[in-house]
């Protein structure tokens, strides 16, 4: 993990923890939402990093940007529009914070150099199991967290993945989408049945 990583991370988490802490806004509050936040967002970093590494692929972790808007190639921003950093804050403010809105990065995906030297199959196969383990990782952490009275942390790991499976820009649920339709859908299915659980 690079500087430029390491201050992308933090930055989310302290967003993810405004954001989830928006309508009850205290200091002692936002320090739990903080902790919550960690163990969330790291949860799915190092689940990625760990099975990517093991794949022969580097993960790295940006803000969500949005390059293009509308359906033309044309359409496009003179430059790439750090989302994932504006539309929390936004949703949470108009929203007084009910819409807990928590897409807020996107995944790079990379091969090392170990891996150029050969040819490789199924490269598709690799974005999306690399980016399913994210997702996965996070709903177990809401399995693990209800078991041990922690409604919390599993109510908005599930919200993390359902907002994150969104076919959206650079999303990983539009990578995974491009690269696996049917693990796309139950991972979504997956991730709303968990919501409903946890709400």
């Amino acid at each position: 993990m690079d500087k430029k990583e390491g201050v992308v991370i933090l930055t989310s988490i302290i967003i993810f923890a405004y954001v989830i802490s928006f309508s009850s806004i205290s200091l002692a509050n936002f320090l739990i939402s903080l902790l919550f936040a960690t163990i969330i967002i790291f949860t799915n970093v190092c689940s990625k990093k760990l099975i990517a590494h093991k794949k022969g692929y580097s993960v790295k972790t940006n803000f969500w940007h949005l390059q293009r808007y509308g359906i033309y190639p044309q359409n496009k921003f003179k430059k790439p529009s750090p989302v994932g950093t504006i539309l929390p804050i936004f949703f949470s403010i108009i929203s007084l914070g009910s819409i807990k809105f928590l897409a807020l990065t996107e995944t790079e995906i990379e091969k090392t150099k170990a891996r150029t030297k050969h040819r490789f199959l199924y490269e598709e196969r690799d974005v999306w199991r690399i980016l399913s383990i994210g997702a996965l990782a996070n709903l177990v952490l809401a399995i693990l967290a209800l078991l041990l009275n922690y409604p919390e942390i599993a109510r908005y790991s599930a919200d993390f993945t359902f907002w994150n499976m969104l076919p959206i820009s650079q999303l990983d649920g539009s990578k995974i989408l491009f690269s696996s339709k049917l693990a796309w859908i139950s991972l979504t299915i997956l991730s709303i049945l968990f919501l409903l659980i946890v709400m």
